[in-house]
Protein backbone atom coordinates (compact mmCIF):
# COMPACT_ATOMS: atom_id res chain seq x y z
CA UNK A 1 0.00 0.00 0.00
CA UNK A 2 1.02 3.64 -0.79
CA UNK A 3 1.84 6.14 1.80
CA UNK A 4 1.23 9.70 2.20
CA UNK A 5 3.70 11.86 4.41
CA UNK A 6 2.14 15.13 5.71
CA UNK A 7 4.81 17.88 6.85
CA UNK A 8 3.86 21.54 7.59
CA UNK A 9 6.39 24.51 9.32
CA UNK A 10 6.30 27.73 10.29
CA UNK A 11 3.55 29.91 11.63
CA UNK A 12 0.02 29.36 12.16
CA UNK A 13 -2.43 30.42 9.11
CA UNK A 14 -6.09 29.80 7.88
CA UNK A 15 -6.84 27.28 5.46
CA UNK A 16 -4.52 24.73 6.32
CA UNK A 17 -7.15 22.79 8.42
CA UNK A 18 -8.66 21.82 5.35
CA UNK A 19 -5.83 21.14 3.22
CA UNK A 20 -4.83 18.12 5.89
CA UNK A 21 -7.98 17.04 5.92
CA UNK A 22 -8.59 16.94 1.61
CA UNK A 23 -5.00 15.21 1.76
CA UNK A 24 -6.50 12.30 4.51
CA UNK A 25 -9.66 11.74 3.27
CA UNK A 26 -8.43 11.64 -0.69
CA UNK A 27 -5.78 9.36 0.08
CA UNK A 28 -8.19 7.26 1.96
CA UNK A 29 -10.67 7.11 -1.52
CA UNK A 30 -7.23 6.39 -3.27
CA UNK A 31 -6.44 3.30 -0.89
CA UNK A 32 -3.19 5.43 0.63
CA UNK A 33 -2.35 5.43 3.87
CA UNK A 34 -1.38 8.77 5.47
CA UNK A 35 0.81 9.68 7.94
CA UNK A 36 1.28 13.02 10.01
CA UNK A 37 5.41 14.12 10.41
CA UNK A 38 5.24 16.05 13.87
CA UNK A 39 8.22 18.87 14.79
CA UNK A 40 8.83 19.42 10.46
CA UNK A 41 11.82 18.34 9.15
CA UNK A 42 13.44 17.07 12.18
CA UNK A 43 10.20 14.91 12.59
CA UNK A 44 10.87 13.68 9.50
CA UNK A 45 14.61 13.14 10.32
CA UNK A 46 13.95 11.11 13.74
CA UNK A 47 10.56 9.11 12.75
CA UNK A 48 8.04 11.14 14.69
CA UNK A 49 5.24 10.44 12.95
CA UNK A 50 1.52 9.08 12.98
CA UNK A 51 -1.14 7.49 11.25
CA UNK A 52 -3.71 10.71 10.10
CA UNK A 53 -7.14 9.36 9.83
CA UNK A 54 -10.39 11.15 9.18
CA UNK A 55 -11.04 11.25 13.42
CA UNK A 56 -7.28 12.30 13.89
CA UNK A 57 -7.63 15.44 12.01
CA UNK A 58 -10.40 17.24 13.51
CA UNK A 59 -9.45 20.33 15.73
CA UNK A 60 -5.68 20.48 14.35
CA UNK A 61 -4.38 23.96 14.20
CA UNK A 62 -3.20 25.83 10.74
CA UNK A 63 0.59 26.25 9.76
CA UNK A 64 3.05 28.53 7.88
CA UNK A 65 1.77 31.84 6.02
CA UNK A 66 5.77 32.95 5.25
CA UNK A 67 5.55 32.23 1.82
CA UNK A 68 8.85 30.18 2.63
CA UNK A 69 8.20 26.62 1.64
CA UNK A 70 10.34 26.15 -1.95
CA UNK A 71 8.85 25.04 -5.19
CA UNK A 72 5.50 26.66 -4.36
CA UNK A 73 4.04 29.93 -5.49
CA UNK A 74 2.15 30.50 -2.12
CA UNK A 75 1.60 28.73 0.99
CA UNK A 76 -1.78 28.83 2.64
CA UNK A 77 -2.53 31.55 4.68
CA UNK A 78 -0.01 34.11 2.67
CA UNK A 79 -2.71 36.10 0.85
CA UNK A 80 -4.63 36.40 4.12
CA UNK A 81 -1.72 37.44 5.93
CA UNK A 82 -0.45 40.08 3.41
CA UNK A 83 -4.52 41.21 3.28
CA UNK A 84 -4.54 41.78 6.73
CA UNK A 85 -1.04 43.51 7.00
CA UNK A 86 -1.67 45.68 4.03
CA UNK A 87 -5.28 47.10 5.80
CA UNK A 88 -3.23 47.62 8.57
CA UNK A 89 -0.41 49.61 7.11
CA UNK A 90 -3.20 51.69 5.44
CA UNK A 91 -5.09 52.49 8.28
CA UNK A 92 -1.64 53.67 10.11
CA UNK A 93 -0.54 55.82 6.70
CA UNK A 94 -4.01 57.85 8.41
CA UNK A 95 -2.69 58.50 11.73
CA UNK A 96 0.83 58.68 10.32
CA UNK A 97 -0.12 61.36 8.61
CA UNK A 98 -2.59 63.33 11.01
CA UNK A 99 -0.09 63.38 14.04
CA UNK A 100 3.45 63.96 11.83
CA UNK A 101 4.87 60.54 12.80
CA UNK A 102 6.93 57.82 11.43
CA UNK A 103 5.27 53.92 12.01
CA UNK A 104 7.33 50.95 12.29
CA UNK A 105 5.39 48.12 11.59
CA UNK A 106 6.69 44.60 12.35
CA UNK A 107 5.34 41.51 10.59
CA UNK A 108 5.60 38.01 11.18
CA UNK A 109 8.16 36.07 8.64
CA UNK A 110 10.96 34.59 10.60
CA UNK A 111 13.41 34.34 7.95
CA UNK A 112 11.31 34.98 4.68
CA UNK A 113 10.54 38.80 3.86
CA UNK A 114 7.81 37.88 1.40
CA UNK A 115 4.87 39.53 3.88
CA UNK A 116 6.74 42.45 4.12
CA UNK A 117 7.95 43.11 0.99
CA UNK A 118 4.02 42.56 -0.61
CA UNK A 119 2.37 44.35 2.07
CA UNK A 120 4.87 46.76 2.04
CA UNK A 121 4.29 47.11 -1.21
CA UNK A 122 0.99 47.25 -1.46
CA UNK A 123 0.84 49.40 1.73
CA UNK A 124 2.55 52.05 0.23
CA UNK A 125 5.61 51.65 3.01
CA UNK A 126 8.51 53.95 2.50
CA UNK A 127 11.24 51.45 3.46
CA UNK A 128 10.87 47.28 4.03
CA UNK A 129 13.17 45.75 6.17
CA UNK A 130 13.69 42.11 4.93
CA UNK A 131 15.64 39.03 6.87
CA UNK A 132 17.20 38.07 3.32
CA UNK A 133 18.88 41.25 2.54
CA UNK A 134 21.53 42.91 5.28
CA UNK A 135 20.82 46.89 5.99
CA UNK A 136 22.83 49.74 7.88
CA UNK A 137 20.78 50.83 10.59
CA UNK A 138 21.99 54.31 10.40
CA UNK A 139 21.30 54.39 6.26
CA UNK A 140 17.66 53.28 7.37
CA UNK A 141 17.35 55.65 10.09
CA UNK A 142 18.72 58.85 7.55
CA UNK A 143 15.94 57.63 4.98
CA UNK A 144 13.56 57.69 7.72
CA UNK A 145 14.19 60.88 8.86
CA UNK A 146 14.59 62.50 5.24
CA UNK A 147 10.99 61.15 4.26
CA UNK A 148 9.52 62.48 7.89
Amino acid sequence: MTTVGVLTGGGDCPGLNAVIRAVVRTGARHGFDTIGIRDGWRGLIVGDVEPLTDYSVTGILPKTIDNDVAATDYTFGFDTAVSIVTEAIDRLHTTAESHHRIMVVEVMGRHAGWIATVAGIAGGADQILIPEVPFDIDEVVGHLRARY
